[in-house]
């Protein structure tokens, strides 16, 4: 056999302490000034993002909240309506304005009825706030024009 004995690899302590001079070589990064201050600023800038997002889903729930309830309020107020309480139908229409202020339906509906109610200025008031909303909406101009002789 040529080539003589065979090589014999490093001991057992020999692994170990070569082991033992990288966790040095580790801790003494992992310890550096910077690192521990990169270390920091990237679990603070978790926790800002994970902030940050609860605070995004909480906005995106309240919306919802927001957006349904003003619809609730809106389908209240022309059941009342059908059913002939228009005191609760313009209650309930008012109640979605405070959800929503620029609701059109709601606007509209509460137009509607004060000109059913022969409330002419208020009815013109709220198609004015409906056109200021929605100025290509046809109807509530002519709403608007019928009033001209009352006002």
């Amino acid at each position: 056999m040529a080539g003589g004995p065979p090589q014999q690899g490093p001991s057992v302590l020999q692994i170990l302490a070569m082991g033992q001079e990288r966790n040095h070589a580790a801790d003494a990064v992992a310890h550096h000034p910077r690192i521990e201050s990169l270390i920091k600023l990237g679990k603070e800038s978790e926790a800002t993002w994970l902030q940050i997002g609860s605070f995004i889903l909480s906005l995106y729930e309240f919306a919802a909240i927001q957006k349904l309830t003003k619809t609730s309020l809106e389908c209240i107020g022309q059941t009342a309506e059908a059913m002939g309480d228009l005191d609760r139908a313009v209650g309930s229409y008012e109640n979605a304005l405070r959800h929503n202020a620029y609701s059109i339906v709601a606007l509209s509906q509460i137009a509607a009825i004060c000109r059913s109610k022969e409330e002419f200025k208020k009815a013109a008031e709220y198609f004015g706030r409906v056109v200021g909303i929605a100025p290509e909406s046809g109807d509530v101009w002519g709403a608007l024009g019928e009033f001209g002789s009352f006002l």
